[in-house]
């Protein structure tokens, strides 16, 4: 009897466990840091491993495979590229196989729920944060973009995104309730003031219109919580005690919403279709121009109606250059950063804005045939119309961001991707226990040397102890002016001349 009920208890609380890791990873600065992730890593597929210790699995689908294979890629090209910056690379890619997996065991509606109710925490936290006036803003003192607790306006906006899709085209016990999250989600996509998450926004409502067309209650619901904020951001600030009236009444005007559906004929379709295809071909040369153009980054929402990339275009050459240097393989995993610091000096980006060329430029056209496969064959077998939105608005904005670096951003969208997939259920081969506790393990012991790096190597015994941990990783003993050992280790590492800028770095020849 006893047997059966943990049974019963296992599958209720199955479907809220990768759910988890969303808010954990957003309040962790959006789980961006090598120590966050990696750890993140080490639970999932040491729970992984556990479980499929215990009991027979269901087979990974192929989406899955398509990851562990761009993990073992990720590892491989430490041996053309920098063998410190792959490995510092690989637990952030084993983490999302991992999460994939897990939400395709335990995927289920009531977990799309479940997501749901996590991401509207994490929008809920920020916007009170907000109006307490405690939440730091994204892009310095006097910006004032919504940023906490993601760290990130863009990868905070997709989030929110993510809440109103899920809000909108899932079936719910309590439509009213997720009318209100659609709204609170809409205010914090427009106090983002992204560009990006408003457009990607718009093309994956209409997308989920298309396929549920009972969404479009929840989609008008997140636009009044918009307009609410907007009307409130035109008569002043939007920070402070101000801003709960305005969410209020936002919510309000979205519950009082009655059932609708909105139906979009094909013509219609197709006619919207044609005409934008036609005023991009008209639009693009001045646009862009326009794009590429420097011009400062209003932190406001003046910058809604400002087209300039704010230097993703240099950013975007760098990545197509290395990766044209190297098609086949790339320039290694985690390389992309050292290149554009040779040509555009320390205070270069990490990221190139673009999980695609950013790949292209690292691991060549291996790695993204198989992040693009990964993705398209989850969009092609899932059957759930707000998980497909969701995932379609991912895919799309990170060709343009660096959401592939924000697990609190990724994670929701495997999670809504696995979870609406059919997959084989024949069970997993034996190996799988053994493969995941291998990839756990190791990431955990990265995960601890990340940790102890990112805290401060100040004497030279934490030092060894980060250097067992991280092999070829240069950063332990630069951070103590070892810098023989650190050359040893990996001379190109760009913390090297960091620490001894008078000579560049290690010596030529090392």
């Amino acid at each position: 009897m006893s047997s059966i009920r943990s049974t019963d208890w296992i599958r209720r609380t199955a479907p809220t466990l990768p759910v988890l890791f969303v808010p954990l990873a957003a309040f962790l600065a959006g789980g961006y840091y090598e120590s966050t992730y990696s750890l993140l890593a080490a639970a999932v597929w040491l729970g992984i491993a556990i479980g499929a210790s215990l009991r027979p699995l269901p087979r990974p689908s192929g989406a899955v495979w398509l990851l562990l294979g761009l993990l073992a890629w990720t590892l491989l090209s430490g041996l053309w590229g920098a063998p410190g910056a792959a490995f510092r690379t690989a637990p952030l890619v084993a983490l999302y196989a991992g999460v994939l997996l897990v939400a395709e065991w335990t995927g289920c509606v009531i977990q799309l729920r479940w997501l749901r109710f996590a991401i509207t925490l994490v929008v809920v936290a920020g916007l009170v944060a907000r109006a307490a006036g405690v939440a730091p803003t994204g892009g310095g003192l006097h910006s004032e973009r919504l940023a906490w607790p993601v760290t990130y306006t863009n990868g905070l906006g997709l989030l929110a995104v993510y809440g109103v899709l899920l809000a909108a085209g899932l079936p719910s016990w309590q439509p009213r309730l997720a009318l209100a999250d659609a709204a609170l989600c809409g205010a914090a996509v427009y106090l983002t003031f992204s560009r990006s998450a408003l457009l990607v926004g718009i093309a994956a409502a209409l997308l989920l219109v298309a396929l549920r067309p009972a969404a479009a209650r929840g989609i008008a619901a997140a636009g009044f919580g918009l307009a609410a904020v907007a009307v409130l951001d035109a008569a002043g600030r939007t920070s402070g005690a101000r801003l709960i009236p305005a969410l209020i009444v936002g919510a309000a005007a979205a519950v009082a919403l009655p059932p609708f559906r909105l139906r979009i004929p094909r013509v219609a379709a197709v006619a919207t279709a044609i005409a934008v295809a036609v005023a991009g071909a008209v639009l693009a040369e001045p646009l862009a121009a326009r794009f590429a153009a420097p011009a400062p980054d209003e932190r406001n929402a003046h910058r809604l109606l400002d087209v300039s990339g704010h230097g993703r275009t240099k950013l975007w050459r760098i990545a197509w250059d290395e990766g044209t240097a190297h098609p086949v393989q790339g320039g290694g995993a985690g390389t992309w950063p050292r290149e554009a610091i040779a040509r555009m000096g320390a205070e270069a980006p990490a990221n190139a804005h673009s999980l695609y060329l950013e790949t292209f430029a690292e691991l060549g056209v291996v790695g993204v045939v198989l992040v693009a496969a990964a993705i398209a064959l989850l969009l092609v077998r899932a059957r759930e119309p707000a998980a497909i939105a969701v995932l379609a608005a991912f895919a799309v904005h990170t060709a343009v961001d660096w959401d592939w670096q924000l697990p609190a951003v990724t994670i929701p969208a495997l999670i809504a991707a696995g979870a609406a997939t059919r997959h084989d259920r024949r069970p997993a081969s034996l190996a799988l226990a053994p493969l995941a506790l291998v990839i756990g393990l190791a990431a955990g012991l990265h995960g601890i040397g990340a940790a102890i790096v990112e805290s401060g190597v100040h004497t030279k015994a934490r030092a060894r102890f980060a250097a067992r941990l991280l092999p070829w990783d240069a950063r332990p003993w630069a951070a103590i002016g070892d810098l023989r050992r650190g050359c040893a280790a990996d001379r190109k590492d760009p913390v090297i001349p960091a620490e001894r800028p008078s000579n560049g770095g290690c010596p030529s020849g090392r």
